[in-house]
């Protein structure tokens, strides 16, 4: 199924080196939002096996990206869905499908579960400001500076506040779930930076359940906590909580 994606003004904040590229977190978005709409029978609010295979970057110029989701469903009864652009070669004029996305909805196995993680431990905090994050740890536009405040930094966890944007034009209600998860990223980000020296890009995420949907204007508090070590690899729980 091709879809025209239309790139509002803000997403233009969010890039690399320069380049704006699609956020993960709205791509993921825009995935769910599709799997809602044509299968209303799937579950979209719980996903397994998500893989940020490939940046989508964009031209600032452009209003729209053509994009191509593929929909299968497995033996479970669960949705797997790609997220994938086409490469049309000049010469040949031939197409080439790019994943850049790729995430299964409505499994069923996930247990509920709302564990709290610790947020405190004996250690005392490294404090990063927002100002700090954004102007040398996580450079973005203000669209997507949303943790609000100081992250506190432990050797095991970070936090902080995220606030979602008010719900006005062009940053929605709905797109507010892109703006908190995103934050909840640059909190952990923070922490590879600063225990690891690694700045990190989010590159999977095993499994996702969203227990109630974030609204526009309200804060939230993100808290990160750092799994099995690898030299380059880096393996979190994120939780995010309503206050």
């Amino acid at each position: 199924m091709e879809v025209a994606y239309p790139l509002d003004s803000y997403l233009k904040d969010h890039y690399i080196d320069g380049q704006p590229v699609l956020p993960a977190a709205e791509a993921l978005r825009f995935m769910a939002t599709q799997v809602r709409d044509h299968y209303p029978q799937i579950d979209a609010s719980r996903m397994t096996d998500i893989e940020f295979a490939r940046l989508l970057p964009f031209k600032p110029e452009k209003q729209n990206i053509n994009l191509v989701i593929d929909f299968k469903y497995e033996p479970t009864g669960a949705l797997t869905t790609d997220l994938k652009t086409l490469l049309i070669s000049k010469k040949a004029g031939i197409k080439r499908p790019i994943t850049h996305v790729k995430a299964t909805f409505g499994v069923t196995h996930i247990t509920p579960k709302c564990t709290p993680v610790p947020v405190h431990s004996n250690a005392e905090p490294f404090f990063v400001s927002h100002q700090q994050l954004y102007r040398e740890l996580v450079p973005l536009g203000p669209a997507f500076q949303n943790v609000a405040g100081n992250i506190a930094i432990r050797p095991e966890t970070a936090s902080a506040l995220l606030k979602a944007p008010p719900s006005n034009a062009p940053q929605e209600s709905e797109s507010a779930a892109t703006f908190v998860l995103d934050a909840a990223f640059h909190v952990a980000c923070a922490w590879g930076q600063r225990y690891r020296e690694i700045v990190a890009y989010p590159v999977a995420l095993a499994e996702r359940d969203i227990y109630k949907p974030v609204s526009s204007g309200a804060f939230y508090q993100a808290i990160v906590t750092s799994r099995t070590y690898h030299p380059t690899v880096l393996n979190f729980d994120i939780e995010i909580r309503d206050l």
